[in-house]
């Protein structure tokens, strides 16, 4: 009994590194992913990278679906 105890808490040991490094590298790609380079996402890829995935007609989409108010935010789900 004491070999199975030991064992199961050998797999158990096993069990919580591997959901442990699974869980750390999903956070290290979901950081990549939000700041590259460690900066914010919006200040390292640029409007090419969207107009090459989009297409040329990208802009004269959003000039279209965007007013032209200064100061203001905007989300826009392309």
């Amino acid at each position: 009994m004491q070999d199975d105890l030991k064992r199961l808490h050998g797999k158990i040991i096993q069990a919580a590194k591997r959901k442990d490094e699974t869980l750390r590298r999903q956070f290290v790609h979901a950081r990549a992913q939000a700041f590259p380079d460690g900066h914010p996402q919006e200040r390292a890829i640029g409007l090419v990278y969207f107009v090459n995935r989009y297409g040329s007609t990208l802009i004269d989409r959003l000039s279209e679906a965007l007013p032209l108010d200064h100061g203001s935010h905007w989300v826009v789900t392309i």
